[in-house]
């Protein structure tokens, strides 16, 4: 009797242990862009005990409602009326410590961008060219970004199904846009921005 009960006692105590060592499958987090104003949503899977694999979607609204022009970092304060856009990213990571990870990244993203400029437009009258200086001509702007990135990373999973992941590399983008037009590429993470910029992360959600 005292011999089963002891069994028992221990089978009760293992089972919390195990349930809670047991490693999640999925991850949903937000994902903000700490040197920028870019927040995603990230849905992770992990493939087996030392590999995960995700997916973000993002989405862009900003519209100017109250007559005032707007910037982001994504401008770098220059001026716009309003972005519309939508990316897309898939990110691989391998843990190397429990806790501890490297992993790589491919990114695009899409941005139409209105904004005000002045021009000078050539007109022909009389068989003759003239040029007219426009103030305030509402224009348009698209962009189709590519990025490309690596990192290592701290990733730690609270109890109650909470966990944040922080993660820090170097990436490489390249946008292309029409080059008559505003490029808006004088920042790291600005719209048109070509070359290589630094990446600091976090994501902070659910896991199950």
């Amino acid at each position: 009797m005292k011999t089963t009960l002891l069994v028992l006692a221990a089978a009760l105590l293992a089972i919390p242990t195990a349930t809670a060592q047991r490693p999640p499958r999925y991850t949903v987090a937000t994902h903000v862009t700490i040197l920028g104003s870019v927040n995603r949503l990230s849905l992770e899977k992990r493939l087996n005990d030392a590999e995960w694999l995700q997916v973000g979607l993002a989405a862009y609204s900003i519209t100017n409602r109250d007559d005032h022009y707007l910037y982001t970092a994504l401008s770098n304060g220059e001026e716009f009326t309003r972005l519309r856009g939508a990316g897309a990213s898939f990110r691989y990571k391998r843990f190397f410590l429990p806790r501890y990870y490297y992993g790589a990244e491919l990114a695009y993203n899409h941005y139409r961008v209105r904004y005000t400029d002045n021009i000078m437009r050539a007109y022909r009258e009389d068989d003759l060219t003239f040029h007219e200086y426009l103030v305030n001509v509402p224009l348009r702007q698209t962009f189709n970004k590519l990025s490309s990135s690596v990192t290592v990373g701290f990733q730690y999973f609270f109890p109650h199904l909470i966990f944040a992941d922080i993660f820090t590399g170097l990436g490489y983008s390249h946008s292309f846009y029409d080059s008559s037009r505003r490029p808006y590429n004088d920042g790291l993470l600005t719209f048109g921005y070509r070359g290589f910029y630094p990446v600091l992360d976090l994501r902070f959600g659910i896991y199950f």
